[in-house]
């Protein structure tokens, strides 16, 4: 997109994009760790745990999807081009904290779950929510799953399994 547009409306549709996605985030009590580029960087469980962040992760993301359907609909209505996202979830221990250095610290997060997501996120097509088994045995029988190819991921030594999102079984 940023090929075929000028730079202010790539911002223009980026900020009405993030606009959507971070109350999203919120709702579910999510936490906004960054933007990167045009990708969104949200986490769960930290700072604060809710005790089903894995859940709410998952939750997140499908309605992401579904927010992210209707702003194209409107988007393709008015000749312009959609947005696609593909989102990767994984569960696990990091270390949550103030990184960086002493002219400039962010709060973030750091750890194996963290590379995970991001290379599940990568590997996920536009709509698709892929997950990890540990993200998967959080929520459970909640969400209606079907199993993928393991797959080796860039940095990751072992086959990674992984779940594609089809929906909620009790959508909030």
């Amino acid at each position: 997109m940023s090929e075929r547009l000028g730079a202010k409306e790539v911002v223009k549709v980026l900020n009405e994009y993030f606009e959507i996605m971070v109350e999203i985030i919120f709702e579910h009590e999510g936490t906004l760790d960054k933007f990167i580029g045009d990708a969104i960087m949200a986490i769960w469980g930290a700072p604060f745990t809710t005790g089903d962040d894995a859940y709410n992760a998952v939750a997140a993301s499908v309605k992401m999807q579904r927010a992210l359907r209707e702003f194209n609909d409107v988007r393709i209505r008015a000749d312009l081009e959609p947005i696609e996202i593909g989102v990767g979830l994984d569960t696990g221990h990091i270390v949550a904290g103030y990184m960086g250095s002493s002219r400039k610290l962010e709060y973030t997060v750091i750890g194996d779950s963290v590379n995970r997501a991001a290379r599940l996120c990568s590997l996920a097509a536009p709509t698709e929510i892929l997950v990890s088994e540990e993200t998967l045995k959080h929520v459970g029988n909640r969400a209606i799953c079907e199993e993928r190819e393991p797959a080796r991921l860039k940095g990751i030594s072992k086959l990674v399994n992984n779940y594609l999102v089809k929906g909620l079984r009790y959508p909030t």
